[in-house]
């Protein structure tokens, strides 16, 4: 039987300003993921790339790569992943650029199917 998953994007803060720094925590939530692949783009004007951290949940490949303002996560795994509650699999942490201006960027929870 097939069981969807569920992928959260979480910010640490809902409220950021030019020169602070955010995370955006990555979740899944799965009774049995062998792989993950999730990409999203930024405007790099407004937000810079501070670095990106895994927690080691897939066994085979577990990693974050970034490019100008663009991100991927891909995990894999030799055996399914069981995270029937939501788990943490990576986090991104970004900076706001000093030359945005205050309410240009906006921090939200969202999850996916």
């Amino acid at each position: 039987m097939y069981s969807p998953s569920i992928l959260y994007l979480e910010p640490n803060r809902t409220i950021v300003s030019p020169g602070n720094t955010f995370t955006v925590g990555i979740s899944i939530q799965s009774y049995s993921a062998r792989t993950v692949l999730f990409n999203f783009t930024f405007d790099s004007s407004k937000l810079e790339y501070v670095g990106g951290e895994t927690f080691n949940i897939f066994d085979f490949v577990d990693t974050v790569l970034y490019s100008d303002n663009y991100i991927r996560y891909l995990g894999i795994s030799g055996t399914p992943v069981n995270a029937q509650t939501k788990t943490e699999i990576a986090e991104i942490t970004f900076k706001v650029m000093d030359t945005a201006e205050r309410g240009d960027v906006r921090c939200s929870h969202s999850n996916r199917k």
